[in-house]
């Protein structure tokens, strides 16, 4: 967490200043000089399910986007309490963190969801999904196998996209970079499958 930790100082320094020297522990650059600077912030996002990167999450970044296989839905709701915590403890509002769930897709009817992959009908998926909202996510990143990725675009995402988000919730709300609480969602192939 240490080299991460440094490596966000790092690249926040080279998308807003001139020239940047930094010397940590783990990393050190000198005169260094990225151009073009972006024209808007660049958003972090983490994955973090331990507690130093949890932690690191709250403080620093601007997204979280756990994996379902390792951060179950049962786990969800205190890993976000401890983003909440550190956020508040570094001085920002405690729900300055945007929440995106990683989820393994399967569309097949007679599947049956397991730990680590949502499956189902597309109408299952679609509940499955909607039901982590009430958990606090805005978004997905949905990976289906190669060959089911335009099914998922097409019979489960605008269906995903169209349903409220709960607005009993902290990330139910417009977010520093203007961009509104729509659900998003991005999809993209898994190797296997």
């Amino acid at each position: 967490m240490d080299g991460l930790e440094e490596a966000v100082a790092i690249m926040r320094a080279a998308w807003a200043q001139s020239v940047v020297s930094y010397h940590g522990r783990v990393y050190s650059v000198d005169d260094l000089d990225l151009e073009p600077k972006p024209t808007e912030a660049i958003p972090i996002w983490l994955g973090a399910a331990g507690p130093r990167g949890l932690a690191l999450t709250g403080r620093l970044a601007d997204g979280w986007i756990p994996f379902l296989r390792f951060a179950g839905p049962e786990r969800i709701p205190e890993l976000f309490d401890r983003i909440r915590t550190a956020s508040a403890a570094a001085g920002r509002p405690a729900d300055a963190v945007r929440a995106i769930y990683s989820v393994p897709v399967r569309l097949d009817p007679r599947a049956r969801s397991t730990a680590g992959v949502i499956a189902g009908s597309a109408a299952d998926i679609i509940e499955q999904l909607y039901s982590f909202t009430e958990l606090g996510f805005t978004g997905f990143d949905l990976m289906p196998s190669r060959n089911q990725i335009r099914a998922i675009a097409q019979d489960v995402v605008p269906a995903l996209r169209a349903l409220p988000i709960p607005v009993d919730r902290p990330q139910a709300r417009r977010w520093p970079d203007g961009a509104s609480a729509t659900r998003e969602c991005t999809v993209h192939g898994m190797a296997r499958g």
